[in-house]
Order: structure tokens, then sequence, then C-alpha cells
């Protein structure tokens, strides 16, 4: 036990699979549903704890979305709201497409970082759980300036790219960056739809 202990602390030949086999490192640690095991949620909430936290309006979309609806873990980590972030400034986008909306969460945290004129469109149909839509526009509107920078079209991904892409083509400003983060089985038809491959 003791040279394990010596190696853990060292981290010479000590992989993440071992800590992911060792009973101290994982102990008490109930694995969260959508990261899998306990070793990739201690993963996760060190980097959550260990990042800018979220803004009290982020906050409150979660808590809300937690609180009211059903399927709640399909909000976006905070983890993902900050990349996108990192993601907007980087690039200057200034056009953002999000495809999957749920309650607004990763929509309001691309919007709060934008300037006047830039904007994130999203295209969702609620299908997944049609109360997550009120709650969106509840959201939406407690958002502010954040909320007025965010287009929601209650539409069929599809559709709405297709209508999308017949507005670019007649001369509405491209989207810089899009975020897809809606029913996993269409998500090949969305980027092909996105890329115009046939």
């Amino acid at each position: 036990a003791r040279a394990t202990a010596r190696v853990r602390r060292g981290r010479k030949g000590y992989s993440s699979i071992d800590a992911a086999k060792d009973a101290e490192v994982v102990k008490g640690v109930i694995p969260d549903a959508y990261e899998g095991t306990a070793l990739a949620t201690l993963r996760h909430d060190y980097c959550v704890s260990h990042s800018s936290p979220l803004s009290p309006l982020l906050q409150t979309v979660a808590q809300e979305t937690q609180r009211q609806l059903r399927l709640p873990q399909m909000l976006s980590s905070p983890l993902t709201v900050q990349l996108l972030q990192t993601l907007i400034r980087a690039s200057g986008a200034r056009r953002i497409l999000e495809i999957g909306t749920y309650t607004g969460f990763t929509a309001l945290g691309m919007a709060e970082i934008l300037k006047e004129g830039m904007e994130v469109v999203c295209l969702d149909d609620f299908s997944d759980e049609a109360q997550a839509e009120a709650l969106c526009h509840q959201m939406l509107s407690a958002g502010g300036a954040a909320g007025a920078r965010i287009q929601l079209r209650r539409q069929a991904a599809l559709q709405g790219l297709r209508e999308l892409s017949e507005a670019v083509e007649a001369g509405e400003q491209p989207f810089d960056l899009c975020f897809i983060d809606a029913d996993k089985e269409n998500q090949v038809a969305y980027v092909e739809e996105l890329f115009g491959a046939q």
C-alpha cells in the first residue's frame, strides 16, 4: 500500500486507468450518468471548480431546468459554455447558429459575450420535452440584453437549416460558428446540410 501511494503521488507509471480502478481515488463518488464513470465525474467536477463561475443568469437557468423539467441531463456542461465563449472570442464570430436549445443555457452563455449587432439563432422543435419551450422563453426574457440577441426559431432543425441556407444565399449574413447539440441520430445530416454535402 505504501508503494502504491508513493507511485500515485509521484505520478510515475500511474495512469488514469489506474486511477479509475483506485478505490481510494473514487471512494464515495457517485458516477454522473452523463460522465459515465466515477473518474470522469471527478475530472469534470475538478475542471468546473477550477474554472470561472457561471453568471447569475446561467446559474438561474441551470437551477430552474433542474427544478422544473424531467430531462435536466440535456443541459450542457458549464465547461461547454466556457469553451464556446472562448471560441467566439478567438474567432470573432458575430453570427452563431445553435441547433438544439432546450432551455437556452448555452444560447444565453454565448449571447452574454456578444456585442450589439451580433446574434445567436437557435433551432429547436422542443420535441424531446415540450415543457422546455416555456422555460426557454422565460429564461430568454429574463436574459435582458443577452436574451435580446437570441432569435429562437421553433422548428425542426433540417427544415430550419434549409430555410437559413436560402436566406444566406439571398444575401443574409452567413454564420461564423455553429454549435450542434440536438438529437444525436441526425447530427451527421445537420453537418451535411451545413456544408452542402449531397
